[in-house]
């Protein structure tokens, strides 16, 4: 996706539990190499010229095949101002149904628009594009409205970004075979009219399959930052979302957003997303002043056993997780073979929220009952940004920058993702 800076390579992770080897696949810029993986951790840079820009429709996907189970998560970029991550989903459990989650435009204060990126994964991929705005989306000059749609057929690694100088949030893709699907912004700041000094910063995430969307979820604050942001999207019509001791109903593609300090528990009758933000100050006089990313918030139900991770070591900042798990069973969580030592707790219900801060190049994260589960997001905190995402997502597998030999605890697939 393209970012507001645009520069610096794209730095790829990939996370493996024992050797093995990796073909990545890059058609536009001619790669197609093998690169043999050690028990840890490989970072690979990749050609800045795959980033999308513009309205473009272009070859520029990634395909990485392996021979043993690997984990992969991406930075957008190793320029420290303004890089993100997410973490990339196994083909296997890629779908034809997706939610688009962006952020507001803010094209006029910095020329930045909310975008979306879809990639084929095999040849002949119809996709239909049901648009949600304000405004019109301009492609190929065509403009559509909120409701219209747009279809195309793309080739296998085909990649089609959109643009749009208002928030892209609630437009509904459907294919005939799997995609792989991208939102975020270009250089997001927040809340119109509420964050007093915006400064902007690029957002991104890989959206969920919706068979991944849950009914209950805890939002999690992100230590050392003041606030965060959650948005809660409808994946059907007259979904009641219970919040704050309110019900709310909202239809597919609505959102309720809220600004927030403190844990909050939400359930609703049908499957939704949310979507948290976190902001990180660039100058610590308000509250509202920040640079903010996108953030994919596990179910209550999609939590994970155990996770092996590696902490952003190009990010210039302070790398930390939020660890949300049953209180009656925090005690006993480990971080590297020790007690997890919390810098900070936060108290929702019957759940506690733990915020650890990581330095090593590897750590592993699990409880002494093999049984428990607990959500887990990486994120790290500067003066000029953030990034985050989750360390897993969980649905009968787990999908994480985790290795683990457990044959209880699922782990990525090989082949491709």
């Amino acid at each position: 996706m393209e970012e507001y800076y645009d520069i610096g390579d794209i730095i790829m992770y990939v996370a493996a539990d024992e050797n093995t080897s990796i073909n990545v696949f890059a058609p536009y810029v001619n790669v197609c190499q093998t690169v043999h993986v050690t028990s840890g951790v490989q970072i690979l840079p990749l050609n800045a010229s795959l980033r999308l820009r513009g309205s473009e429709l272009a070859r520029k996907g990634i395909r990485v095949t392996s021979d043993k189970p690997i984990t992969v998560y991406v930075m957008s970029s190793n320029n420290n101002e303004d890089t993100e991550g997410y973490l990339a989903l196994p083909k296997s459990i890629l779908s034809t149904q997706y939610m688009i989650v962006t952020d507001y435009g803010n094209y006029d204060i910095w020329n930045s628009t909310s975008e979306f990126v879809i990639a084929a994964v095999e040849s002949n991929t119809v996709v239909q594009i049901v648009f949600k705005t304000n405004g019109t989306v301009c492609i190929n000059g065509t403009t559509y409205t909120s409701g219209d749609i747009y279809n195309l057929t793309m080739s296998e690694l085909d990649t089609l970004q959109i643009q749009h100088v208002h928030d892209l949030t609630g437009t509904f893709v459907r294919s005939n075979k799997p995609l792989a699907v991208f939102a975020g912004d270009q250089c997001g700041y927040g809340v119109p009219g509420v964050v007093k000094y915006p400064a902007c910063q690029h957002e991104v995430e890989q959206m969920l399959p919706m068979d991944f969307l849950g009914h209950e979820y805890i939002t999690t604050p992100l230590y050392p930052m003041e606030f965060y942001r959650f948005r809660i999207i409808s994946q059907f019509d007259n979904t009641v979302v219970f919040l704050q001791g309110n019900n709310f109903t909202i239809n597919s593609g609505d959102f309720i957003e809220r600004m927030e300090t403190t844990p909050q528990y939400i359930f609703a009758s049908k499957q939704i997303i949310i979507m948290e933000y976190g902001h990180c100050h660039w100058q610590r006089v308000q509250i509202n002043e920040s640079n903010p990313s996108m953030i994919t918030l596990p179910s209550v139900y999609s939590y994970s056993r155990r996770y092996t991770f590696y902490p952003v070591d190009m990010f210039a900042g302070t790398n930390f997780i939020s660890v949300i798990i049953a209180t009656d069973k925090s005690e006993d969580l480990m971080l590297n073979s020790k007690r997890a030592n919390a810098i900070k707790k936060y108290y929702q219900g019957n759940f506690t929220i733990l915020i650890l801060s990581v330095e090593r190049p590897t750590n592993t994260l699990y409880h002494t009952d093999k049984t428990v589960t607990f959500g887990a997001i990486l994120y790290g905190t500067r003066r000029f940004g953030s990034y985050g995402f989750p360390l897993g997502i969980a649905n009968g597998q787990t999908i994480n920058p985790s290795m683990t030999t457990d044959k209880d605890s699922a782990t990525t697939d090989s082949g491709d993702i």
